[in-house]
């Protein structure tokens, strides 16, 4: 699954925000500019996504994988393929964020903490 032979479509992508709750009930049109921000990730088994005691910069969207979650050494939980990881952290601008460790060979599509307020900013109705 290495990410030169791995690409997600305009629709894939689409299809995989749309497994998240948050997101899920977004009109196709919001949805799609949502899809638009996000840009495909990989992280090899035991690969950080986030590190602890650094800012969350962004949500990983888990389309393929396992990502093992914990805060403080405790265990928050674990994510898969329909979760989000790291929203929280981004909107509360968490300075000291999470850790998140990818369980198996993991796909995500990533928005940018920068480009999630853009497109908030520029389409407020999202944010309700």
């Amino acid at each position: 699954m290495p990410t030169e032979e791995r690409t997600i479509g305009h629709v894939e992508r689409i299809l995989a925000l749309h497994k998240i709750p948050v997101l899920g009930t977004l009109p196709s049109a919001d949805l799609a500019l949502v899809a638009e921000i996000t840009r495909e990730r990989f992280f090899p088994k035991g690969g950080v996504l986030f590190r602890e005691g650094e800012p969350v910069e962004a949500v990983q969207v888990v389309v393929e994988g396992a990502v093992h979650i914990s805060r403080k050494g405790r265990l928050v939980g674990h994510a898969g393929p329909g979760s989000a990881v790291g929203g929280i952290g981004v909107l509360a601008r968490d300075a000291e964020g999470i850790h998140a460790v990818s369980e198996a060979d993991t796909l995500t599509l990533e928005i940018g903490a920068d480009a999630l307020f853009e497109l908030l900013e520029d389409q407020f109705s999202l944010f309700h």
